[in-house]
């Protein structure tokens, strides 16, 4: 089980613990962990753009030619992944930055200046991407700094559990391991409560017994589309993969639990 320090700070105040000292108190009160951080914490001047305009290379017919707002400028970037379109939000590198060993310079195509490059989430997550990651969240501003952005570098806790340590397959349960340990007190967590419409949805319990309590809600107005950012962010911290907004809230609301 991967579990992301910001996510546990949510539950219990892990920002005066070294990563490495609570995964070694682990392995000696607790269970097997180990520590691993998350994506590549070695690039610079990656940034969010959006794609304003589009057409096909004048001569090299691979190729894409994207007008590409960063907040403060408008580049133009050539790519081979012709699926990129107007509207889309994408990861740039700019020229003179860098992702781990690869530096980005300014290249000429055949006429056509690009000056940067466009990422997939495995250049960044290690996550196999097909071409081109492309969002569009509109919370997210054209300019923002990736590495902040997606937390790159964040500690991540890794948890072998055992069959009799199954109150830790959570994030609250290792909150609750981390606070006995480090005798620290658990946070609250406000619950904002919500509007009650309607008639309640039809819930037959038919044995009491093995099913003392069933809660049930209707839930009204929902489109299928894309998670936000932070949303699939969050999921690829935990080692799991972004569908949509409906199957990733779900997921992400049992990770606590």
């Amino acid at each position: 089980m991967r579990v992301p320090y910001s996510i546990l700070n949510l539950y219990v105040d892990v920002s005066d613990i070294d990563p490495q000292g609570l995964v070694e108190k682990l392995n000696t009160h607790s269970v097997e962990a180990g520590l691993d951080y998350f994506g590549n914490n070695d690039v610079d001047k990656v940034v969010v753009g959006k794609v304003i305009k589009t057409s096909p290379h004048p001569s090299l017919k691979k190729l894409l030619v994207c007008e590409v707002s960063v907040g403060d400028q408008t580049l133009t970037v050539c790519t081979n992944d012709k699926t990129v379109k107007e509207g889309d939000k994408v990861f740039v590198v700019l020229a003179g930055g860098k992702v781990g060993d690869l530096e980005i310079t300014e290249r000429n195509f055949k006429g056509v200046k690009s000056q940067g490059m466009f990422l997939g989430l495995e250049e960044l997550i290690g996550i196999p991407s097909d071409g081109v990651f492309k969002f569009h969240d509109p919370q997210v501003e054209e300019g923002s700094d990736v590495k902040k952005l997606l937390g790159l570098g964040e500690p991540i806790i890794e948890l072998d559990i055992t069959p009799n340590r199954g109150d830790l397959l959570s994030v609250k349960g290792l909150a609750r391991e981390i606070s006995a340990l480090y005798r620290k007190e658990l946070k609250v967590q406000e619950v904002t409560p919500f509007e009650v419409f309607g008639n309640e949805p039809p819930i037959e319990v038919l044995d009491r017994e093995a099913c003392k309590r069933y809660r049930g809600a209707v839930v009204r107005n929902v489109k299928v589309k894309e998670s936000p950012l932070w949303l699939q962010v969050s999921l690829w911290k935990f080692g799991q993969n972004s569908v949509n907004n409906i199957v990733d809230i779900t997921n992400y609301i049992l990770l606590p639990w």
